[in-house]
């Protein structure tokens, strides 16, 4: 009933929250009106009703035929009788117009999308590599590659952005880390099938190793800025070299971007503690931009009980100092993406992925901060970095029985692989776009999906590097502490093999390292802390993880005076 107003042309009478506007007069009768919809669902239901059938889509086993079936759906010629079988009233069924029915994808088509539409993903992804002077070029089965795959996939010409993406992101990430020294770069058929990359025409420019060593963060134009991104994301993030790639061209992309179309939506997948958002996070404090970590759990509809994405960035552009041109450019997080139809009910998470899909598209938000020295502000999101991460833990299991071309991702206390690997039991199939749309993700939102990156477990030898390489290292972070008290932390190869186990069985990845580091370490560091001037060294060993206090003290050699008052002496 609502929507039969609208398409009857009513007016609106819409009131703004700055109570200094009037409330205004909206007429709805001169807009242009289209709607559209699968209708798949009835179709399936008429197919022995003898209607006249036209084959809608693509299966694989007949991707020789010029026209091939999508989903299995056979519709019957679409009319009003066909509207009013769907479940539209007849007071909205007598309102439309016009119905037209759209040709089922075939090859011919796709090939014509991929190299002459202006919204091609190749087309835009050559124009991307020109502007780093690079040519970017495909050969004639990279392209029938992509139309198989795309049939396979089964969810029409939005998969080939999804293919086309996936297979120019590694060409992509060799192009920044050599961005004076490739002239070319060739995709084929091999690119597809394996995601490897082929024919990389380098050229005679030597790399400057000392620009390497001076990275400023607002220096766009850098053309070494984000190999040196990396060096520097080496520094705190061990291993997932995949993940990094994926964030690094996602930054690029955001930060170059003069368009909405330019930008590259991603999703990382993994289980807890893999470092989805830790990788994200940390990009964002070396390239000094804001950082925003959306839970989408917690997300509701605007005037619902929860947090709405208006309020997530009102708060982000306060954080800014109200600098809106920066918050724009902020590196954001959709954590849990997996989880709202699971949680809010499958309807509430519906209308919450449908609020995300305008955030995915470049919408533009009128927000209204709690500072009222502040007009109401415009936030275009076109050109934010939108990173979007979940565990998909709930449609792995549901593929347990799918063997074919599954990984093992995740932590199980004694249940060793050869590698080391504590699994969950949960095994993850392959992701792409069909296993997202099993998660629960809705079709709309997939489309949007360009790049998916698996993340890897964490070894024990991963958590092992973390404890003593990465700059982000807890255990590092006491041992500097310890120095500033001109105390030494030592620790033995036992130590650190008792510290990763425990942190291994809380299941919970590298994120549990903290929390086992601070636990281990609280007695010496008070002890420290109280008699720094007795200690040399601090020990710690396997005991010390089974009991804190277990520790060797190194005294060193000083003995006190009768008067406190006065200096020690050795």
């Amino acid at each position: 009933n609502t929507l039969l107003g609208f398409l009857q042309g009513k007016k609106y009478t819409l009131f703004k929250n700055d109570r200094a506007v009037k409330p205004m007069e909206f007429d709805t009768k001169n807009m242009t009106i289209i709607s559209t919809g699968s209708f798949a669902k009835f179709a399936n239901k008429n197919k022995d009703d003898g209607y006249h059938r036209t084959n809608i889509g693509f299966t694989a086993n007949k991707a020789h035929e010029e026209v091939v079936d999508v989903e299995d759906v056979q519709y019957p010629t679409i009319d009003g009788s066909f509207l009013k079988k769907a479940g539209m009233p007849d007071e909205l069924v007598g309102r439309v117009n016009l119905i037209a029915q759209l040709d089922p994808m075939n090859r011919n088509i796709m090939r014509d999308i991929i190299l002459e539409s202006e919204e091609s993903a190749l087309n835009k992804a050559k124009a991307i590599f020109k502007k780093s002077n690079v040519e970017l070029n495909v050969t004639d089965d990279y392209i029938e590659a992509v139309i198989d795959k795309a049939i396979k996939m089964k969810t029409g010409a939005r998969s080939l952005k999804f293919i086309i993406s996936e297979s120019v992101k590694n060409a992509e990430y060799e192009m920044l880390m050599n961005p004076l020294g490739i002239d070319s770069i060739t995709l084929t058929k091999e690119t597809i099938e394996n995601n490897k990359l082929y024919d990389v025409y380098y050229n005679d420019v030597k790399e400057d190793n000392e620009v390497l060593n001076h990275f400023d963060p607002s220096d766009l134009k850098d053309p070494y800025r984000y190999k040196k991104i990396r060096m520097k994301l080496d520094e705190y993030a061990i291993g997932q070299e995949d993940a990094k790639k994926a964030v690094i061209v996602a930054l690029k992309r955001g930060e170059q971007a003069e368009s909405k179309n330019e930008r590259i939506t991603t999703i990382l997948v993994g289980p807890t503690g893999c470092g989805k958002t830790f990788i994200a996070e940390t990009a964002s404090k070396i390239t000094n931009r804001p950082f925003l970590n959306i839970d989408a759990t917690e997300l509701s509809l605007p005037g619902l009980v929860g947090t709405s994405i208006e309020s997530k960035l009102e708060a982000l552009v306060e954080s800014c100092d109200f600098d809106i041109n920066r918050a724009q450019h902020a590196i954001v997080i959709f954590d849990e993406i997996d989880k709202p139809s699971a949680n809010k009910g499958l309807n509430m998470g519906e209308s919450v992925y449908h609020t995300l899909l305008g955030f995915l598209n470049g919408k533009t938000y009128t927000l209204f901060t709690n500072d009222r020295r502040h007009q109401p502000i415009e936030f275009d999101t076109s050109f934010l970095t939108v990173i979007s991460t979940g565990s998909f833990a709930k449609a792995a299991k549901l593929n347990k029985d799918d063997k074919s071309n599954s990984k093992v991702i995740g932590f199980k206390l004694g249940n060793q692989t050869e590698n080391n690997v504590v699994k969950e039991d949960i095994e993850y199939p392959t992701i792409d776009t069909e296993f997202l749309k099993k998660s629960g993700l809705p079709n709309e939102l997939v489309g949007r999906i360009e790049a998916v990156e698996q993340l890897q477990p964490m070894t024990k030898e991963m958590m092992k590097q973390i404890l003593l390489d990465s700059a982000d290292s807890p255990l590092i972070d006491f041992k500097l502490m310890f120095e500033s008290d001109n105390v030494s932390l030592r620790y033995t190869e036992g130590f650190i093999d008792a510290l990763v186990d425990q942190a291994l069985s809380l299941k919970t990845g590298a994120r549990s390292l903290r929390y086992v580091v601070t636990n281990v370490m609280t007695k010496a560091a008070f002890d420290v802390s109280m008699n720094a001037y007795a200690y040399d060294a601090i020990i710690l060993t396997a005991e010390t993880v089974k009991d804190n206090s277990k520790y060797e003290r190194v005294r060193k050699q000083y003995k006190q005076l009768e008067d406190p008052n006065k200096k020690l002496t050795k």
